[in-house]
């Protein structure tokens, strides 16, 4: 099967398409946490998650409970990666941590979005930047 299936299968990179495409542009662009992902922050910074991951780096046991079991000081040791993933979910939406129960305030989803995360500000303005999307206060002068 795999004789008859390579001749139709297209194996080519970058360099063998096109040879004239510009490189990739990586831009880290730093926003500061909303008041809601502080309050947040703050709450993970103070709790006991945060001191069981720092001993679990320095006693090197997050590398041990990768495996699936506990580490052998108590077996309820919050694992590393779960630590990071929430605090990557902090950071890009307060909600998906919080969970879908909890009313996110007034206000269109937009609004609400904006005011929770500021990522989509930011993201607003390198879109209009680009001319990608319309600005509407620059309807309402050209009117």
């Amino acid at each position: 099967l795999h004789k008859q299936v390579m001749p139709f299968v297209l194996r080519r990179t970058k360099d063998q398409v096109l040879k004239d495409l510009p490189p990739k542009i990586i831009q880290d662009i730093f926003v500061d946490l909303s008041p809601h992902q502080k309050r947040l922050y703050d709450a993970f910074e103070g709790s006991s998650v945060k001191s069981e991951v720092a001993a679990a780096i320095s006693g090197g046991d997050g590398a041990e409970g990768a495996g699936g079991g506990s580490s052998g000081s108590g077996g309820g040791t919050t694992h590393v990666f779960q630590a990071l993933q929430y605090l990557r979910k902090l950071c890009s939406h307060p909600r998906l941590v919080m969970g879908t129960g909890k009313k996110a305030g007034k206000g269109t989803a937009a609004q609400v979005a904006a005011a929770y995360s500021p990522k989509f500000l930011a993201l607003k303005q390198i879109l209009l930047d680009c001319g990608v999307g319309v600005d509407p206060t620059a309807e309402v002068n050209a009117d």
